[in-house]
């Protein structure tokens, strides 16, 4: 991506590298995600940055937007089904702008931050090393933090818990695709 796009693109919800608890770093990452376009706003700075600060511990990856429509075409119908996806082999946490967890998190905050929160966790184990189903269950646990912690409404978290259970998809079907999140190998 040229570094006019970038600059136009914008900082896009922490689209630098974070760094542990010394905060941001300060120096933009241009990921090497040829072809994709970022969200080209600033509206999601605020709205990761909440998700973000609900997680046990701060990302050292990187978590951008991306626009769904303005992916290469052989991934579009992919990214339909998701909420977020990493590339295999990249520490970047991809949230699609057209997600209804992103989007309601964006509108209304509450309990969707934290299932925002929860799928970026979702990504981050994907990213050390987890198969989907392992990073179902690190996303379900953390979702089980959030009830047993009181800080979500109790009866719309379970409700939540029992859909993230219900997705249970088998690795070997389907390569890492889920409802909410996929990794896509470049």
């Amino acid at each position: 991506m040229a570094k006019s796009t970038w600059w136009r693109v914008g900082w896009v919800s922490f689209s630098v590298w974070i760094c542990g608890s010394a905060g941001l770093s300060g120096q933009l990452h241009q990921p090497s995600l040829a072809g994709w376009e970022y969200a080209q706003t600033r509206a999601y700075d605020e709205t990761v940055g909440r998700a973000l600060a609900l997680l046990p511990k701060r990302p050292k990856q990187q978590v951008v937007v991306i626009d769904a429509e303005k992916t290469p075409t052989a991934l579009r119908q992919q990214l339909e089904r998701v909420e977020a996806f990493v590339m295999v082999g990249e520490p970047i946490v991809c949230l699609r702008m057209q997600g209804a967890v992103l989007k309601n998190a964006q509108r209304t905050g509450g309990l969707f931050d934290y299932a925002l929160a929860a799928t970026i966790w979702h990504e981050m184990a994907h990213i050390a090393g987890a198969d989907e189903r392992a990073a179902q269950e690190q996303e379900e646990d953390l979702w089980r933090q959030f009830i047993l912690g009181g800080r979500v409404d109790r009866s719309r978290a379970l409700a939540y818990l029992r859909a993230l259970k219900q997705r249970r998809w088998s690795d070997d079907a389907t390569r890492g695709a889920a409802p909410q999140s996929m990794e896509i190998a470049r």
